[in-house]
C-alpha cells in the first residue's frame, strides 16, 4: 500500500465518520518520516492528517476544528485586522522590569481559541523572560492603510511534536534548516486577553476587543 492509496482510504473513513465531505487539501510538509496533510472542508472544519510512511496503515488525526461557522465574532475582526500584515513586535519583561521588543513574524491565522503561534528557540533569551513574566505585547501596523494594532496576552512555550507539525509552514526553512527536527525548534503560544487598534490618523482613542 503507498501513501497515495493510504491518503484516499483515510478520507473516505473521515467523509464517513465525519458525515462531511472534502472542498480541499494541501501538502503542508513531508519528511523522511511523514506526509503532513492540511484538510478542509465544505462545512468549515479543518483537519490535519498525518501519515507514517513507516507504516503507512497508520494514520493519525492531529487536529480537527471548526472555523468558519462558529468563529467567534472577535476572532473574525482581529483576523481582519492583521490581514496582509506578515511581521510584529513581539514585547517581553525581563527581571528588572525593563521591556525587550523584537520583531516575530506571522505564519499561521489566529487560531479558533484566539492565540497566536510564533516558532522560535526553546534557548532563546525571550523564553527565559517568558517564563517568569507570561505578560506580553504583540504589536502590529500597517501605515499605509492608517492601522496599528496592540495585542495583550499571555504567553507559553510549547514543544509538542504534533503542535509543531501542525503549525508548521514552507518557508521557514530560512530559519529552521532542518524543520521541525531543528534542535531546541518550539512554539511561543500567545493567548489573546485584548486588543486595542487605530484605524485611521483622526482617531485618538483606540477601539478594544475584548476576549475575557
Amino acid at each position: 500500500m503507498n501513501s497515495h492509496v493510504s491518503f484516499r482510504i483515510a478520507i473516505y473513513f473521515i467523509n464517513i465518520y465525519y458525515k462531511i465531505y472534502l472542498f480541499s487539501y494541501k501538502l503542508v510538509i513531508t519528511n523522511s518520516d511523514n506526509y503532513l496533510f492540511r484538510l478542509r472542508y465544505i462545512n468549515g472544519k479543518t483537519l490535519t492528517l498525518r501519515i507514517s510512511l513507516h507504516h503507512l496503515y497508520k494514520i493519525k488525526i492531529l487536529d480537527i476544528m471548526t472555523q468558519s461557522v462558529q468563529t467567534k465574532p472577535q476572532i473574525q475582526e482581529l483576523r481582519k485586522l492583521l490581514e496582509g500584515i506578515e511581521c510584529g513586535m513581539l514585547t517581553t519583561i525581563d527581571d528588572h522590569g525593563s521591556l525587550h521588543s523584537r520583531p516575530m513574524s506571522i505564519w499561521n491565522e489566529i487560531d479558533h481559541n484566539g492565540t497566536l503561534w510564533f516558532f522560535t528557540l526553546a534557548n532563546s533569551h525571550k523564553v527565559v523572560e517568558i517564563e517568569h513574566h507570561q505578560q506580553v505585547n504583540v504589536s502590529f501596523s500597517a501605515p499605509n492603510q492608517q492601522r496599528y494594532v496592540s495585542i495583550l496576552g499571555s504567553a507559553q512555550l510549547i514543544r509538542d511534536r504534533d503542535k509543531l507539525e501542525e503549525k508548521w509552514q514552507p518557508g521557514l526553512e530560512i530559519w529552521f534548516p532542518q524543520g521541525i527536527d531543528e534542535p531546541d525548534i518550539a512554539l511561543l503560544k500567545v493567548k489573546v486577553n485584548k486588543v486595542d487598534y487605530w484605524e485611521s490618523s483622526s482617531s485618538f482613542s483606540p477601539q478594544t476587543i475584548s476576549f475575557l
